[in-house]
């Protein structure tokens, strides 16, 4: 049994995960690079379009309004391609990782081609439960968000009209009060789902039996969650800083580089280094948190079912195999000629050949002559 299926407290579950993390760094930082990297290409494509179509203003040259045209239709030509790819490459990579980190914590060998090899065939499980979470997550707070906040500048206007000043506050209180109520909103259905990759994971569950399962297992561990996600977004936000602060310097004080001639160049080196820092943050820390949570499954499968003395009897053998299930029949029948019986068909589904009632039919055989043996006596003498 895995020396990892056990109760563990939040400091022994960050522990293994850097431990897990670093004995198969280039396995888990290639998967992670897959979708952050196509993000990055796909930021590179619209700032490459951006450039090059010349709507970027410079110190001489005004926004041409043909070449925003452009870079607008450019745009969302490159997102409509975009979109499908990142929603494509963050589920089935998020799946890879789960399985790598679940492999991994068992005792198994992976690979980057193992591991996506493993996903492949349920990907379109992963893709929609990568939307259902997206939904619920971002699209159901976002659209909250926009019809409150149109109802409350409608209500401002109004009230700024009647009453003054007063009523732009007090409309701006409760749009703040909106937002802390939306983050409160995202930052608790992620305690509730968090789990939902992994079940689907592990347990080769569909999208609605993952979601009322992570439900489930995330209750006594959300707070240990959040600590989790606290923690990787200060490491986040950390190395952010270490980076982007010193090339603002170096900006800000290399001579020339503040000047209005080379405010293209600036631009274009900062936004080079907001997605580069962005491209290395998402790789770095997508693994962390699929391992952290690949842990938490376990943990309170283990403490909520026992799933370590179940483990424990699978490697003595001590359960039986479930028995094969039964060949499911094609979603089409096969196709057959005339006069030919499909062979798949049940008998009770084929009917009986029609009979002449005039042919002739087997007669019952006479019975003939019995012939007996001659029976030897005791002595053995013939009768």
């Amino acid at each position: 049994m895995s020396e990892m299926l056990r109760p563990s407290t939040l400091g022994e579950i960050l522990d293994r995960t850097a431990n897990l993390y670093r004995s198969r760094f280039l396995v888990f930082f290639g998967l992670a690079a897959i979708p952050a990297g196509v993000m990055l290409g796909c930021a590179g494509g619209m700032i490459l379009l951006m450039f090059s179509s010349g709507a970027m203003p410079t110190a001489s040259t005004t926004p041409n309004p043909q070449a925003l045209a452009v870079m607008a239709l450019g745009m969302m030509a490159i997102g409509m391609i975009a979109l499908p790819l990142m929603i494509g490459a963050n589920a089935l990579c998020g799946a890879a990782l789960c399985h790598a980190a679940s492999t991994v914590m068992l005792g198994g060998p992976i690979t980057i081609v193992s591991s996506l090899k493993a996903t492949w065939k349920r990907g379109w499980h992963y893709v929609g439960l990568f939307l259902l979470q997206a939904v619920i997550l971002v699209g159901v707070p976002s659209a909250v968000w926009s019809v409150v906040v149109m109802l409350l500048a409608f209500g401002a206007a109004v009230a700024a009209a009647g009453s003054g000043a007063a009523g732009g506050v007090l409309a701006g209180g409760l749009v703040v009060l909106l937002f802390l109520e939306v983050m409160v909103y995202v930052v608790w259905m992620l305690l509730q789902v968090g789990l939902a990759f992994p079940v689907a994971v592990v347990e080769q569950a569909g999208v609605g039996v993952a979601l009322k399962r992570a439900w489930h297992l995330c209750k006594g561990t959300r707070w240990r969650m959040l600590a989790l996600f606290a923690l990787v977004m200060a490491l986040s936000q950390v190395a952010s800083m270490l980076v982007m602060v010193p090339l603002a310097l170096l900006i800000a004080f290399v001579p020339g580089m503040s000047s209005p001639q080379h405010a293209q160049l600036a631009t274009t080196v900062m936004m080079i280094g907001v997605y580069g820092m962005s491209f290395m943050m998402n790789a770095l820390t997508m693994p962390v948190i699929a391992i952290a949570l690949v842990l938490f499954y376990y943990d309170q499968r283990v403490r909520k079912e026992g799933f370590d003395i179940e483990w424990m009897m699978q490697q003595a053998g001590m359960i039986a195999a479930p028995p094969p299930q039964p060949a499911l029949s094609p979603w089409m029948p096969a196709p057959t000629r005339e006069g030919e019986v499909n062979a798949g068909a049940g008998a009770e589904n084929v009917a009986p050949e029609p009979q002449d009632p005039g042919a002739a039919r087997p007669q019952p055989a006479e019975p003939g002559p019995v012939v007996t043996e001659p029976s030897e006596p005791a002595g053995g003498a013939p009768v």
